[in-house]
């Protein structure tokens, strides 16, 4: 009965996850640059940008659920970029003893 929705939101989670990792190394080559720039891992005036092109895209209704989904997203995408330079700054402090 819900087999053709079923199998559509099968392929659409494909598509998501290949463009999650897409994303992720993305953001990998972002915490390099922060890294490297002495940057901050949070940049509120990014975000706020992000939220409100997605705002934009999205039909109102849905603006809220979208809202969630970037948020969740983002602190992802800064959870892994701490991960990465800590781990990169670890190492550098490792190899300059």
């Amino acid at each position: 009965m819900l087999e053709p929705e079923r199998q559509e939101i099968d392929e659409i989670d494909q598509q998501l996850v290949d463009l999650l990792v897409r994303r992720l190394a993305v953001s990998e080559k972002i915490a390099t640059t922060k890294l490297a720039h002495n940057l901050p891992l949070l940049d509120q005036q990014r975000e706020k940008l992000v939220y409100q092109r997605v705002a934009d895209q999205t039909p109102v209704d849905k603006r809220p659920y979208l809202k969630t989904l970037f948020t969740d997203i983002m602190l992802v995408s800064k959870q892994y970029q701490a991960k990465l330079m800590k781990a990169w700054q670890d190492d550098h402090a490792t190899t300059d003893k």
